[in-house]
């Protein structure tokens, strides 16, 4: 199974790099950062962190954007983070808090994308894009708990397949507003800062063990 989720990745990281704009990887995983960014960039110790992995105990997804890196986040997600998955994978909710917006009429091969905004008990808000047309499991006004399933990730509005997750300070988010979270059930190498690395698989722990 692990060879040949490796063999996925890198197929599909070779398809980003030929297609290039906002699907590119520019740079190696310990490329250059945005010292501006970096400012902004303050993690707690990930122990203690609110959050999970946004998806499912057990299984192991490679981030190929992270914070302060690439440009296509631009100043509106420079705090967010992208996991490399395979279309129909379970997405879960990163942390408890109450649905405030669901789209999934989009067509994966569509220039727009479905998404998920969940808002958490201190005003904050979760964005998850890029998942599958149909795909949600969710819906508006719904109360999730950390860890439930809310949609199946996807492709709309690129063609990488990939699941976008950042945080916003409040609801509705203002832009840009997001900010740095790192995750309390991830295995897997971090960065000085205690945040992801590009190119590092992480498995997601067992919530209850790391609660």
């Amino acid at each position: 199974m692990e060879h040949a989720r490796t063999g996925w990745v890198a197929a599909v990281l070779l398809a980003a790099l030929a297609n290039g704009g906002c699907i590119d990887i520019p740079g190696p995983p310990d490329g250059p950062q945005d010292p501006n960014c970096l400012k902004n960039a303050v993690f707690g110790p990930p122990s203690e962190s609110e959050y999970v992995l946004p998806y499912l105990p057990d299984s192991a997804y490679t981030v190929f954007q992270t914070y302060c890196g690439p440009v296509s986040h631009g100043k509106d997600g420079q705090m967010s983070i992208d996991f490399l998955m395979e279309e129909g994978t379970q997405v879960v909710a990163a942390r408890s808090g109450v649905v405030r917006s669901v789209t999934d009429r989009h067509a994966d091969d569509s220039r727009s994308f479905n998404h998920i905004y969940i808002e958490h008990e201190d005003g904050s808000s979760a964005f998850y894009g890029h998942l599958l047309q149909d795909g949600s499991r969710v819906a508006l006004g719904d109360s999730v708990t950390q860890g439930q399933v809310i949609s199946l990730s996807g492709s709309s509005g690129t063609s990488l397949p990939h699941l976008h997750f950042g945080v916003a300070r409040e609801w509705p988010p203002r832009h840009p507003d997001d900010y740095p979270v790192n995750f309390r059930n991830a295995e897997g190498e971090h960065d000085e800062r205690g945040g992801l690395k590009r190119g590092i698989a992480y498995t997601a722990l067992s919530i209850q063990n790391n609660q």
